[in-house]
């Protein structure tokens, strides 16, 4: 079955493109991604300080959900400190695609770090 949201000729890199959800040309999102980062830090470290930073950082709020879609906006989430288990996630994923990690990065490698970290 093929993906019905994936175009014939799209790359890779189209995926890395910042969307309505994840936006990660936000200046809310790049100010959160340069403030987690380390130089010279190793992409695997970088995933997992960034993981945690969310993970601390924003607090997980069931409430805090509602029909409009800035409730499921990265920005939005990461802008008032607050989201419930969609927008969490778009708040982290941005990061490694605004500057943690050069494009064409696997991130599946991040995985097991972040596995470890989380238990």
């Amino acid at each position: 079955m093929s993906n019905p949201m994936s175009q014939p000729g799209q790359k890779p890199e189209d995926y890395l493109q910042a969307g309505n959800f994840i936006d990660s040309d936000n200046s809310h999102i790049v100010d959160f991604a340069n403030r987690h980062r380390v130089s010279g830090e190793a992409p695997v470290d970088a995933a997992v300080r960034l993981y945690l930073a969310v993970r601390d950082e924003i607090t997980y709020d069931p409430y805090r959900v509602g029909p409009d879609p800035r409730y499921f906006r990265a920005s939005d989430c990461l802008a008032t400190g607050r989201g419930f288990c969609i927008p969490r996630p778009h708040c982290w994923l941005p990061v490694p695609v605004s500057s943690a990690f050069p494009h064409g990065s696997d991130m599946r490698r991040a995985q097991p770090p972040l596995v470890q970290a989380t238990r």
